[in-house]
């Protein structure tokens, strides 16, 4: 990956939270500052929670995202995106008609995919590369687990134990794989997945990496995260047969976490740059991997995930300690949010990570109303939407100031 600045923003958030007009608008408008990166959340189809994380399938496209004015069928456009993607299609096919049987759900399949493809090679004309999500797991009620029911272990369910995000952990409920069976077939259904993640993506970022190294299984039936075994999983292996499968696929790993010496060597071994963030570097010592002045040049540095609070919100709910740590490193003593969060994103820009992604939420000052997620709640998540007057001409000389400023 070249040096660079991203910008973090679902598609659900653009300003019609689909492939319409603001879309491109969207991609003109960090092409003139000089963004070179462009990430969003994992695209899949989303049930009854809307999160992307808990997906109906990890191959398949969000039909919302679909701009319906634009919907033009090609029969035999259509009969080959139907043959090409016949190792995941079918079955997707059969587990939605049963959830929605009037739709003819591999022609809406087809819309996505031409439209996404449209809209990245639009997105790559203008220098910029689309970064996209992998999650890590699958929802129980999904048609990777209809249709590939050998590749999973029903008896736990995947989450972490008691962490920064929640005392009680996380109990996310999806199912588990089954990665003795995974490593006899060699792979394939993950061969499969990447093969796909990049026809859609310049580079994808795996979430909840450390699951590859150790994973959290947790009994079927607890109502929390507390009770829990780490057991191992496929370690390098898996991406030696990705990496020989799927040559030239640039990867990002979700490396955060209370990560083991195990983890971190995984991560070395593979070559492939991990995560910080800056609102973890907080805790009152100068050592802290996630300040940017410790970050190396391999990795991605953020201020928040998707998964924190804006810096705004961050820091108007931070401990007395908290902020007085964030205001002697940043020197803000006596600024107010909006002008500690310009200091946060100046400090993160000079730092020598190769790759500096900022969220929107961030570049606009908003406030923790405006947050993506709140790990833990099920419910009323994933909201988040800017407005087109949000991608002022104020907003973009800011932004092309911070890029130049920075070497970026």
């Amino acid at each position: 990956m070249k040096r660079g600045v991203g910008i973090l923003l679902h598609v659900s958030s653009l300003p019609d939270g689909n492939f319409s007009k603001s879309a491109f608008d969207f991609v003109d408008f960090l092409g003139s500052t000089g963004v070179k990166y462009w990430q969003i959340l994992a695209a899949g189809p989303t049930g009854a929670s809307d999160s992307p994380y808990s997906p109906l399938s990890v191959f398949a496209g969000n039909p919302k995202f679909i701009d319906i004015s634009r919907m033009q069928t090609d029969d035999k456009k259509l009969e080959a995106f139907k043959k090409e993607n016949k190792y995941w299609l079918e079955s997707f096919v059969d587990f939605m008609e049963k959830r929605e049987p009037k739709t003819d759900h591999a022609l809406l399949q087809f819309h996505f995919s031409e439209q996404w493809s449209e809209l990245r090679k639009y997105a790559n004309s203008k220098g910029i590369k689309i970064i996209g999500d992998v999650p890590i797991y699958t929802a129980v009620d999904s048609a990777d687990v209809a249709g590939f029911k050998e590749q999973f272990d029903f008896e736990g369910v995947a989450g972490v134990p008691p962490d920064y995000f929640s005392e009680t952990g996380q109990l996310w409920g999806n199912p588990l794989y089954d990665w003795k069976l995974m490593a006899r077939q060699k792979y394939k259904w993950w061969i499969e997945r990447m093969k796909q993640m990049q026809k859609m993506y310049d580079i994808v970022r795996i979430d909840h990496f450390r699951a590859f190294d150790t994973y959290y299984k947790i009994p079927v039936g607890e109502k929390d995260a507390k009770k829990g075994k780490w057991l191992k999983g496929p370690g390098m292996k898996i991406f030696d047969a990705i990496s020989a499968a799927v040559p030239k696929l640039d990867i990002i790993l979700e490396d955060l976490g209370d990560l083991t010496p195990s983890v971190l060597k995984l991560r070395d071994d593979t070559g492939f740059p991990g995560m910080t963030v800056m609102q973890f570097g907080f805790d009152g010592t100068h050592t802290n991997e996630h300040l940017p002045n410790n970050y190396p040049k391999n990795c991605v540095g953020y201020i928040g995930t998707h998964d924190n609070d804006t810096f705004v919100g961050f820091l108007k709910s931070a401990s007395k300690e908290t902020r007085g740590f964030v205001d002697t490193y940043l020197s803000s003593d006596m600024l107010g949010e909006k002008d500690t969060t310009r200091l946060a994103i100046e400090n993160i820009l000079a730092s020598k990570a190769d790759l500096v992604i900022l969220s929107m939420q961030d570049l606009l000052f908003q406030d923790s109303t405006c947050r993506m997620n709140t790990p833990g709640k099920a419910f009323g998540q994933w909201k988040y939407r800017i407005k087109q007057k949000d991608l002022s001409q104020e907003l973009g000389d800011y932004l092309r100031m911070l890029i130049e400023r920075s070497g970026r």
